[in-house]
């Protein structure tokens, strides 16, 4: 609630026109890199589990690996409640297209 009363302020001066297709342009860069650091995440721990659990891996993969796996764990989620909060965006201007 509190970050929708902020969002409409922040319109309140646009042309929201303009606006909504810029958003959409968004979330669909947002969507792109959410797919991306999931791969990287799953593609990390499948990697570190390999590395592990056989010698078929050279062992500075397997650390690479675990190196980088909190890392994109924080990217996937960051821009995952930024893809979030982008929807909500454009749920609100459309409301309010639809309001005027």
């Amino acid at each position: 609630m509190k970050n929708e009363n902020l969002i409409r302020e922040d319109l309140k001066d646009k042309n929201l026109n303009r606006v909504l297709p810029q958003v959409r342009k968004q979330i669909k860069i947002q969507k792109e890199r959410v797919r991306v650091y999931l791969v990287v995440t799953i593609l990390s721990i499948a990697c570190m589990i390999v590395g592990l659990s056989t010698k078929y891996l050279p062992t500075s993969i397997t650390v690479i690996s675990g190196i980088i796996i909190p890392f994109s764990t924080f990217s996937f989620l960051a821009d995952r409640h930024i893809l979030k909060c982008q929807k909500r965006k454009e749920e609100i201007i459309i409301e309010i297209q639809e309001n005027s």
